[in-house]
């Protein structure tokens, strides 16, 4: 991310408490100057929820804290937010692969793995189209041209 110009700030093992700290101070901050915002967090959860130290947050508060009426200075900026968590516990498929080092060996692993999936909105709500007359890429188009600047 620092390749990219991104302020990167790590913490580790936090309580739910410090957790709502660090989101509350982020989104209080000046980001007159940043192009996007990014929110990288791996740690066990839920579909609904991320687990901290001594409890858990649901996911939709986490994100409540960077909406355009609560941090205004990333009002029409890009908001992505990786949340690498489980998101239930059923079982799931797996597929055999052979080991890339050792040809050899077969390894099993998820067939749900390396995938990002990404939302232009929460659920239960509307995307937002620039011109609903020509349809929208908003919230691709702000994205790649993010990543390209």
């Amino acid at each position: 991310m620092q390749a990219l110009s991104f302020e990167v700030n790590v913490w580790k093992n936090l309580t739910k408490k410090k957790l709502e700290r660090v989101l509350q101070d982020w989104s209080e901050h000046d980001h007159s100057d940043s192009d996007a915002f990014v929110l990288c967090l791996l740690t066990h959860g839920t579909r609904e929820s991320i687990q901290c130290t001594d409890g858990a947050i649901k996911k939709n508060e986490l994100i409540n804290y960077f909406t355009g009426e609560k941090c205004v200075k990333l009002l029409r900026k890009p908001k992505l937010f990786f949340l690498q968590t489980c998101a239930d516990h059923q079982e799931r498929k797996s597929a055999c692969s052979k080991d890339r080092t050792d040809r050899d060996t077969t390894i099993k692993v998820p067939t749900h793995q390396d995938m990002l999936i990404c939302h232009s909105t929460i659920p239960g709500s509307y995307s937002w189209e620039e011109d609903a007359s020509k349809g929208s890429t908003f919230f691709v188009l702000e994205v790649v041209m993010t990543a390209l600047l």
